[in-house]
């Protein structure tokens, strides 16, 4: 028998979804804090993430969290929706939900508090004292929304020359060895005609494979895509999971605020767009008789629920 779509209490089809929104233009202030200390290969450690400095957000980047979430709200309505927010434990991504957040409040949406709902989820401890600090106490801060990839100054290969020159490397930290097979590594995201245009998820998506040949250390992007990806639908499994044992009238929109490393291959070869996500760009989750449906830029994409692979669906 086909299993139906649930309702709430009264009777009507629920339409609750787990919204992720990639968070707004940043500095990066941590990442470079790395690249231009005293051990640029590094991993960003529990006291990177406990000393992160804000804002991190540019000036620009700011004016478009504003802008996307008074987009994002006018599809939802405050007497039939409430509002549950979850963020990963980089800076970037806490300060881009507390302006979601701000907005939501002064639009009379009903905030679930974070304290309410108890999860097997990972918490961050450094990053949820952090969310405290920020103002931003009721974004549950969570594992699941950021992988820590390792070696900084190996991850930077991917950047854009502007972030690479804002880190002020410091190559007499490092060692020539590992330098070498750096700028091995960063010839061959260079040589791309479309280098200078390209953002670091597009350039972590194309070359990662590439670049694994001389620096090992790093996670290609299928790697982070087979663990990750799937963890992040794990997360929405369970938060939609939450929502029908809630058994809340109105409907339920889990805000979740992360990264983009985890989704390039899901959306280059699921969606077919190669362009990554854009910052504040939303993949909005749902839950049909068939499993989880992902929507992104008009597009759909069924998720099966028993092994994670992809139907994709024209829409």
């Amino acid at each position: 028998m086909q299993e139906m779509k649930p309702t709430n209490s009264q009777n009507n089809p629920r339409e609750d979804e787990v919204a992720f929104f990639r968070h707004s233009n940043a500095f990066y202030r941590s990442v470079l804090g790395v690249l231009g200390g005293g051990n640029p290969t590094k991993s960003i450690d529990a006291d990177d993430i406990a000393n992160q400095q804000w804002p991190d957000l540019t000036p620009e980047g700011i004016e478009l969290a504003k802008a996307e979430a008074e987009k994002y709200f006018s599809t939802l309505d405050p007497d039939k929706d409430v509002l549950f927010f979850a963020s990963s434990d980089q800076v970037r991504a806490i300060e881009t939900g507390k302006i979601y957040l701000d907005a939501a409040r002064k639009k009379g949406f009903q905030i679930i508090e974070r304290k309410q709902i108890v999860s097997r989820l990972q918490p961050r401890r450094h990053g949820q004292e952090l969310a405290q600090k920020m103002e931003a106490g009721d974004i549950k801060v969570l594992k699941n929304l950021w992988r820590n990839i390792g070696n900084v100054l190996a991850q930077s290969v991917f950047n854009p020359n502007a972030q690479i020159n804002k880190g002020a490397l410091r190559w007499d930290k490092v060692d020539p060895a590992f330098r070498a097979r750096w700028e091995s590594a960063r010839a061959i995201v260079e040589a791309d005609p479309q280098f200078s245009s390209s953002s670091w998820g597009e350039n972590f998506v194309k070359y990662s494979k590439a670049v694994k040949k001389f620096l090992p250390e790093i996670t290609t992007a299928r790697e982070l895509y087979d663990k990750d990806f799937a963890n992040l639908v794990r997360l929405a499994e369970f938060g939609l999971k939450k929502v029908r044992d809630s058994k809340m009238q109105k409907n339920i929109k889990i805000l979740a605020f992360g990264h983009e490393n985890y989704l390039g291959i899901f959306l280059e070869d699921v969606m077919k767009e190669k362009d990554g996500i854009k910052n504040c760009e939303v993949i909005r989750i749902t839950e049909t008789e068939k499993g989880l449906k992902a929507k992104f830029r008009g597009k759909e994409a069924l998720i099966k629920p028993k092994d994670k692979s992809i139907d994709v669906v024209q829409g």
